[in-house]
């Protein structure tokens, strides 16, 4: 049994050592897009979710979808907050600086929980949205 384990463990590691050889590019140097164009350069996406909702443009009213962000960095950070809905479509997109150790918060449009530091301008309410 032991032996079968074994051999069975041993040509699992000799596998994986041929796939790992067949890479068109050294292990962690994945091949990028030459001279691609970002919107925003500076930016980074960090996080991303789906399950944003918003059923009411009107403030304080119905279910809004709620981002805060802390900037643990020792420099202020830019955060861009690119709504969109089940389809793909771009429903908003905002972008705030957080100072550094600062938290900031988003909400789909105003709430009576939070104090938002900067509100949606969506495009109509949001079902089975992403930011």
């Amino acid at each position: 049994m032991t032996r079968t384990l074994l051999s069975a463990s041993l040509l699992l590691l000799a596998s994986a050592a041929a796939t790992a050889g067949e890479r068109p590019y050294p292990e962690g140097k994945a091949p990028t897009i030459a001279n691609a164009e970002r919107a925003f350069p500076a930016l980074s996406a960090i996080y991303m979710f789906s399950g944003a909702r918003s059923n009411s443009m009107d403030s304080n009213t119905g279910t809004q979808t709620s981002v805060h962000c802390f900037n643990a960095s020792n420099v202020a950070r830019q955060v861009r907050f690119l709504v969109r809905d089940f389809a793909g479509t771009v429903s908003d997109d905002n972008t705030i600086s957080i100072p550094r150790l600062a938290t900031r918060t988003y909400s789909t449009a105003a709430t009576a929980l939070y104090f938002e530091d900067i509100t949606g301008t969506l495009l109509g309410t949001l079902s089975q949205g992403s930011i």
